[in-house]
């Protein structure tokens, strides 16, 4: 275990889609209270409303709808990344320069994953947040930018921040404090 703090801040523009994970009967119960509210269900799971009429104890909020299938900051034009080491800002950059393609050598590691959910059918909700999307800590003994690799998502023609690891190791999620600008439930069939 290190002495000295690493701390990786993405900042800008985030993204967060869940899976509904429901058994049949919570299901059902869902649908019945969607009607109440003259919804559609994918629309009534993004009401807080709904879930106060649903009466669930383990189903309080879309927090606790189900899996996160992704989450992570968006390359757009508001996203920042700030490395930290012993409590100075190291390095201060964007989305844009972890990608190797432009470059004549890479500046950073980074690993790429293709996500598909055309195949997986389900009840999703999608958020878009601003703000501090995540903040990354992992305590080290010495630094060097060839240990650190950054992990990317490739989803509906975007791509997505996720993590981040140092020497092999995935550095603890330990803040976020983001402003939800959008919500949308929609479903698979």
């Amino acid at each position: 275990m290190g002495v000295n703090k690493l701390k990786v801040d993405f900042f800008g523009e985030g993204v967060c889609i869940k899976k509904g994970a429901f058994n049949d009967e919570l299901l059902n119960r869902m649908k019945l209270t969607a009607l109440k509210l003259n919804q559609p269900v994918e629309d009534a799971i993004i009401d807080p409303y709904f879930y106060y009429l649903l009466k669930d104890a383990k189903v309080k909020s879309i927090e606790d709808i189900g899996q996160t299938i992704v989450k992570g900051l968006i390359n757009t034009h508001k996203n920042r990344i700030e490395i930290w080491y012993k409590g100075k800002k190291v390095q201060k950059l964007t989305m844009n320069d972890l990608n190797n393609q432009y470059l004549l050598f890479p500046l950073f590691q980074t690993k790429t994953k293709n996500i598909e959910l055309q195949n997986n059918l389900g009840l999703y909700a999608k958020c878009i947040e601003i703000g501090l999307v995540a903040r990354y800590e992992i305590m080290v003994d010495n630094f060097s930018f060839d240990s650190l690799v950054f992990y990317t998502f490739k989803y509906d023609g975007e791509v997505i921040l996720s993590t981040v690891s140092y020497d092999n190791k995935y550095l603890k999620l330990k803040k976020k404090d983001t402003l939800i600008t959008y919500q949308n439930g929609y479903s698979i069939i």
